[in-house]
């Protein structure tokens, strides 16, 4: 990933222009290939874009439109990734609202992790889950399936960033976008120190967590005003 400052004719920068890729070697040389996109994050406008949308959708069948609703909540209040909100059950749901925490298993690293309920978060896990009995059966299930068996991770991300790309067609907004603004919110908007994040996270490295540390484009603006 680089970026190039765009000049005038009087050696002043007039904008910034972020450029990711990925470089592929074929059999006729190396050529750029398969682009890899910044991934957005979503402003708190889009969020709620995103639910009015959803709301007001009538072309999905009520059974998506609930279990979107639902797995969109989870993404944006706690920033997990998929295959960890496939894995939530009932009673880990109980736990959440009678203690404020619960602990999970965070797949990517196969280690636990404490997934935190704030006071704001429990209204809104209290009013989406309204019929959790204390049992072992996951919240999202086929529609054909057992209540022992969860969703599969990589088709719950595939139906997510299908319906995103509908919501924001010119955005490069994805399942994992909430989780990445969640992180980088933390750490930029708040100033939260980089080890809490680590925490709240579920990363098994602090490496990873500054992963999402990010400088403005503006900042970046005013450093080059100084040396150009």
């Amino acid at each position: 990933m680089g970026f190039i400052a765009v000049g005038t004719a009087k050696g002043q920068f007039s904008c910034i222009i972020i450029i990711s890729y990925k470089e592929n070697n074929t059999s006729k040389g190396h050529k750029m290939a398969n682009i890899k996109k910044i991934r957005d994050t979503i402003k708190a406008s889009e969020w709620k874009h995103l639910c009015y949308y959803l709301q007001a959708d009538t072309t999905i069948r009520a059974s998506r439109k609930d279990r979107l609703n639902k797995i969109f909540n989870l993404l944006h209040l706690f920033g997990l990734r998929v295959n960890e909100t496939t894995q939530i059950t009932n009673n880990i749901l109980i736990e959440l609202l009678e203690q404020g925490q619960v602990k999970i298993t965070a797949h990517k690293q196969k280690k636990e992790k404490v997934i935190y309920l704030t006071k704001k978060g429990k209204k809104t896990i209290q009013s989406l889950f309204t019929d959790l009995e204390p049992n072992d059966n996951f919240i999202f299930t086929s529609e054909r399936g057992s209540k022992n068996q969860p969703l599969q991770p990589n088709s719950v991300i595939r139906d997510l960033n299908s319906y995103l790309s509908v919501v924001f067609p010119n955005k490069a907004i994805s399942s994992h976008s909430f989780r990445k603004s969640l992180c980088s919110s933390l750490l930029n908007d708040y100033n939260i120190a980089p080890t809490t994040v680590q925490q709240i996270m579920g990363h098994s490295s602090i490496q990873s967590t500054f992963i999402y540390s990010s400088v403005s484009d503006q900042n970046i603006m005013n450093s080059l005003e100084l040396v150009r």
